[in-house]
């Protein structure tokens, strides 16, 4: 069972616009739109790979409604926390030359009695539901000291995982709770760890994770992914094949990651799939919206060192 966080959705909207012109008038050739946020763009890529997956979301105004509604239509259980403030929306324009240009509005804060009716429903949502759970994303202004730190002791009281994928102080708060799996890239490790311009993505993902249970999981762009182990097992497996659409590719691999984990998967064989997985996100419009048959093609392209 795979329970994803959302505590700042967004619908995500994808223009492929070839030769993107900034200062002038640019008609897309599609329009995509989908229930995305980092947290939903994870529940969507696990229930894709077959994942048991549920969603407690914060939604809010008529975006968090259509949210609702298109993830019923997916058939994936959203357990939404009705908000004041408008759920936002977030736009990448793909100018067909593996470029991406993003302009996301910034989450909404959240009030006290907000935040408290998400760590509620998360709550009962885990009462039923042992094996991982991922918090990931932005964490909304207005949240407690430590809001991360209690979410994470709260799904670790609940008998379930915690994997994360933060930056700044969250993450900095998430490693000081311990979690399961740390999931990043170079530069969000290299700013939690402050390290020096010469620490290589194998090291931090070692440093990473001597303060999970599991491991960690480092992402390098075409340099390809990074894994170790608490014990100082590493791995490194990468894709030659690219895609036009990585928006949500990091997403669809934590979601590829603790699937994977949670039917039995070893940290180190975990990511070679899970890169493939991501490869395929990349592949088309749409974070999460993958063909798993796409991941099933280029799972042979990694290579493992």
């Amino acid at each position: 069972m795979i329970t994803s966080v959302a505590l700042s959705p967004s619908i995500d909207v994808t223009y492929p616009v070839p030769g993107l012109q900034v200062g002038a008038i640019n008609r897309p050739t599609a329009v995509h739109r989908v229930a995305g946020g980092k947290g939903l763009n994870v529940a969507r890529a696990a229930h894709r790979l077959g994942a048991d997956v549920a969603a407690p979301a914060m939604l809010g105004g008529a975006t968090g409604e259509w949210i609702a509604e298109q993830l019923g239509v997916l058939g994936l259980p959203v357990h939404a926390v009705d908000v004041a403030s408008s759920t936002r929306m977030c736009v990448s324009i793909a100018d067909g030359r593996h470029r991406m240009t993003e302009v996301y509005e910034p989450s909404a804060p959240v009030t006290v009695q907000e935040w408290s009716a998400a760590t509620r429903m998360l709550s009962a949502v885990l009462s039923t539901r042992p094996g991982w759970v991922t918090v990931s994303g932005s964490i909304p202004d207005g949240h407690p000291t430590d809001g991360v730190g209690s979410l994470l002791r709260l799904v670790r009281g609940a008998g379930c995982r915690a994997a994360v994928d933060l930056h700044g102080q969250p993450l900095l708060d998430a490693l000081a709770a311990g979690p399961d799996l740390v999931k990043v890239n170079v530069d969000e490790a290299s700013d939690a760890l402050r390290a020096s311009a010469g620490t290589t993505p194998a090291d931090l993902a070692e440093q990473l994770a001597r303060r999970a249970t599991v491991g960690a999981v480092v992402t390098a762009g075409v340099e390809g992914v990074h894994g170790s182990d608490r014990v100082g097992r590493a791995g490194h497996v990468r894709s030659d094949v690219s895609g036009s659409y990585p928006v949500g590719s990091g997403d669809a691999m934590l979601a590829a990651l603790v699937t994977g984990l949670d039917r039995g998967e070893d940290i180190l064989d975990a990511p070679v799939p899970a890169c493939a997985v991501a490869t395929a996100n990349a592949l088309v419009p749409g974070a999460g919206c993958f063909d798993p048959a796409d991941a099933d093609r280029v799972r042979l392209g990694p290579v493992i060192d």
